[in-house]
């Protein structure tokens, strides 16, 4: 059975979100489907959750900084809201 790429977007899990990203079992652009983070990205589930090394490799791949959940909230609106200023921030001028 595959790894869920959100759920390792959560827990932080770079070295396998980025080895399913590489084979090509998960798409950058993955957008959760069900559950508490419905509407989210990959990159909005790892701001949810502080991870700075996780969103830099996955905006270093490709994924979008001005993508919206179904709030309308970037990833950096996700990570600030969560209290992790220092990765919004860093979002923000990657989206610059």
């Amino acid at each position: 059975m595959s790894a869920d790429p959100h759920q390792l977007a959560l827990t932080g899990n770079t070295s396998r979100l980025l080895d399913l990203l590489s084979s090509g079992t998960a798409s950058i652009t993955a957008v959760a489907e069900s559950g508490m983070y419905k509407g989210h990205t990959l990159l909005h589930c790892a701001a949810a959750k502080g991870h700075m090394e996780l969103a830099s490799a996955l905006v270093s791949r490709g994924a979008s900084t001005s993508a919206t959940d179904k709030k309308g909230r970037t990833p950096a609106d996700v990570a600030q809201a969560a209290g992790h200023g220092q990765l919004a921030a860093a979002l923000r001028q990657q989206a610059a």
